[in-house]
This record gives structure tokens, C-alpha cells and sequence, in this order.
């Protein structure tokens, strides 16, 4: 608080602010929702996954997904049907067009953000909450992702609706409440499973076990609700995973075999729909990097400072948690070769209040004008290559990555 400002004069800007903010966010959201018509789904995976849900929507199969390849109509292997489902219940209600694909993503998206305000409103504060939401809805990965025709955006939901679960866990006094949050988490787990399998749990369940263990917080696993939580999760996904079986034998071998394992250590893993997408190792930071934009900077700063303090008496241990959150995710897939950016989208909660935490607290400290300066020149030349993107994906014929970069980085020139 700056010299001669009061209580009530800092509590005045702190609610103007947070209307700003949640201002841009709606701008930022408007501007995606108008854009979901445009261009047309033309993208390797978009095209697949909506092409999987028309059949779906048409034949009224909704166990078996299905797909085309090599001209064949084949049962699809490679995902459980959540998403499927969405979009085929979007295509009937709405009709088959490239809005109604991505409407899905698109509430998939709002869901994280609400998730991101309602997280941090619950453990810090309005401001924090609306800083937050405001850094998630403006990163290069999310925006791209909001309102796409992609598992990773639903699963990315899911993880936050259980990572947040767990948090309320955690923080609840009453016994009932405890109990209620803890089938919560259980129930988001359960819809990360019908998204995108194994994967949903293991990032969930490697954040939690690993902020239990650093705290010596063993007392939450023993007061969880297991048997609650695991009747909800396990009636959440038995019935579609043994029904997939029962109609295509051999799904379960190459679903949790090929596709959880050895997709990740050999690049000749089996793959039944395409080859897949091999990086050097380590590669997930750098695409990390280049996602978090134009928060790349702020992302580093705070994670580092929290990192720095770890061996001091934690007054916040949300905040490790937040951090554990935003960690886990990248720490997985550094030794994989087989992966997307878009496997990433599930840190980008955490990465935003672990930002939104530490611009607020910069704000109500002693701002430091040379980190202020760099954030804002962060800011400018994201939105320049951001533009420069636009231009290059244009010449190559990719419109719809066009279309996505040029709109960001109109929005980023605007905010600096």
C-alpha cells in the first residue's frame, strides 16, 4: 500500500481492479466463443474426434467409438468416449457444423477458468482469483484449446475439479464436509478416466501423494473416505470399460498397454491409428515455455521463489500444493518421447494461480519497476510473435492456427 493511501481507498482499487479483470476475461472468452465457427475443422485431430462423434451422434452406438482408416470403419481403441459423447450430444441438439464440434472444449474451457476463480477465491482472495483466471484465459495453450475439438481441454477440467476437491479436502473442518469433498474427488477422477484413461488418476494422484509425503500430511490418507470415494470412482468407469470389452475384445489389452506405457518408452508401441509424435527428451519444458506465454516470465519467477522458500516454515501450504500441481504434469512426460503441447493443458490451473498468487502479491508489496518493465516488454514482443505465428501459419495454409495467433496477439498488444 502506498504512503497516504488508506484501508478503505486500497480495498476501493483492489474491487476495481478485480472488475477489470474479470472484464478481460469475458472479452478474451467472447472473442473465443465467436470464433468457434472459423475456420473450418480441418486439423488432423479435430477432423478425427468430430468425425468419430458424427458416427456416433448418427448410429446411436455409444459404447464403441468409430473411425475411418484406410477406408475402413474401424472400432477406435486409442480413448474412452466422454468427449465423444459431448460433441455427439451437441451435433443432435445443435446440428453437425464446426460450432457444435467445439462447443464441448469450448464449456470445457469456462469450467477451468471457473474452476481457477473459484480455487482461489476459496484459499486467498478476489483479487488473487480474478488475477488468475485473467492469466489462464490469456496463455497461448488455453486460448488455442478453448473451444477445439480435443480430449485435452475436458481432461484438463476434469484434473483441476479433482486437484481442487482434494485441496477442500484437506482445508474442511467438518467431518461432513470432508466426506463430501472427498467423493467429489473420487467423481472427478472418475470423469478424467472416461476422458482420457489412466493418465487423468496419475496426475491427481502423483500431486497429492507427493504434497502428503513433503508435509508429512499422512493423516489426510488416513481419513479419507475410500470406500465412498472408490464406489463412486469405480461406478464412474467399470460399466463403459467391461461393456468396451464385451463388444470389441482386446480393447482393455491395447488401450492400457499400448496406449498407457508403451506409447511413452518406444516409439514403435503399436500404434493402430497412426504414428505418433517423437521429441527429444526434455522437449515438454520447452513447449511449456513457449504455451505459458505471455506469463512464461511470471510462471518462473513465482515457481522459483516457492521453491527457494521450501525449506522455511510454510505459513501457505496451498501454495506448495498449487505448486506440486503445476509440476507434476511436465515432470511425467520429461523422459517421454511420444507427446503434444496439448498434454500440458492439465498443469495450466495450477501455472495460473500460482501466477495470479504472485502478481497480487506483487502488486500489494513494493512493486519492483525493473520486473514490471520486463513483464510489460514480455507482453509486447509475445504479441509480436505471437503475430509473426499468424503470418508463418497463414503461408503454410494453417488458417485456423492463423486465425488463433492473430487474435491473441491482438489482445496482448492491447493489455501492454
Amino acid at each position: 500500500m502506498t504512503e497516504g493511501t488508506g484501508p478503505s481507498e486500497a480495498r476501493s482499487d483492489r474491487a476495481i481492479t478485480t472488475v477489470w479483470l474479470m472484464v478481460a476475461v469475458l472479452v478474451v472468452m467472447g472473442l473465443r466463443l465467436a470464433m468457434l465457427g472459423w475456420p473450418a475443422v480441418s486439423d488432423t485431430t479435430e477432423s478425427r474426434h468430430a468425425v468419430i462423434a458424427m458416427r456416433m451422434a448418427e448410429t446411436g452406438d455409444w459404447i464403441t467409438p468409430r473411425a475411418y482408416f484406410h477406408g475402413r470403419l474401424v472400432p477406435f481403441w486409442g480413448k474412452p468416449p466422454l468427449q465423444f459423447w459431448l460433441t455427439a450430444a451437441s451435433f443432435r441438439l445443435l446440428g453437425v457444423s464446426e460450432s457444435s464440434a467445439r462447443l464441448p472444449g469450448y464449456l470445457a474451457g469456462l469450467a477451468m477458468l471457473g474452476i481457477t476463480f473459484a480455487f482461489a477465491r476459496r484459499f486467498w482472495s478476489r483479487e488473487a482469483a480474478a488475477t488468475s483466471a485473467a492469466v489462464l484465459a490469456s496463455s497461448l495453450l488455453f486460448f488455442g484449446l478453448a473451444g477445439s475439438v480435443t480430449l485435452d481441454i475436458t481432461l484438463a477440467a476434469s484434473s483441476a475439479a479433482a486437484m481442487a476437491a482434494f485441496a477442500c479436502f484437506a482445508a474442511a473442518q467438518d467431518v461432513r464436509a470432508r466426506r463430501w469433498w472427498g467423493i467429489a474427488f473420487g467423481a472427478a477422477l472418475a470423469l478424467g478416466m472416461l476422458v482420457k484413461g489412466p493418465i487423468a488418476v496419475a496426475f491427481a494422484v502423483l500431486s497429492v501423494l507427493a504434497w502428503v509425503a513433503i508435509g508429512r500430511r499422512w493423516n489426510l490418507l488416513v481419513t479419507y473416505p475410500w470406500v465412498s470415494g472408490m464406489a463412486v470412482f469405480l461406478a464412474g468407469t467399470l460399466p463403459w470399460y467391461l461393456l468396451a470389452e464385451r463388444a470389441t475384445p482386446g480393447f482393455l489389452r491395447y488401450f492400457f498397454i499400448n496406449e498407457h506405457i508403451l506409447r511413452f518408452i518406444t516409439h514403435d508401441y503399436g500404434d493402430l491409428y497412426g504414428s505418433g509424435h517423437t521429441h527429444p527428451f526434455g522437449a515438454v519444458w520447452l513447449m511449456l515455455l513457449a504455451g505459458a506465454l505471455p506469463w512464461t516470465i511470471v510462471f518462473v519467477r513465482a515457481a522459483a521463489a516457492r521453491l527457494g522458500r521450501r525449506r522455511e516454515t510454510s505459513a501457505d501450504p496451498i501454495l506448495d500444493y498449487v505448486l506440486i500441481w503445476a509440476l507434476v504434469p511436465p515432470v511425467f512426460f520429461t523422459f517421454a518421447r511420444q507427446l503434444l503441447a496439448t498434454y500440458l493443458l492439465p498443469a495450466f490451473v495450477g501455472l495460473a494461480v500460482l501466477a495470479g498468487v504472485a502478481l497480487v502479491a506483487k502488486r500489494e508489496g513494493d512493486p519492483s519497476p525493473p520486473f514490471s518493465v520486463l513483464l510489460r516488454w514480455q507482453v509486447i514482443v509475445s504479441a509480436l510473435a505471437t503475430g509473426g505465428l499468424a503470418v508463418y501459419a497463414a503461408r503454410r495454409g494453417g488458417q485456423g492456427l492463423a486465425t488463433l495467433a492473430a487474435a491473441l496477439g491482438a489482445l496482448l498488444l492491447l493489455s501492454a
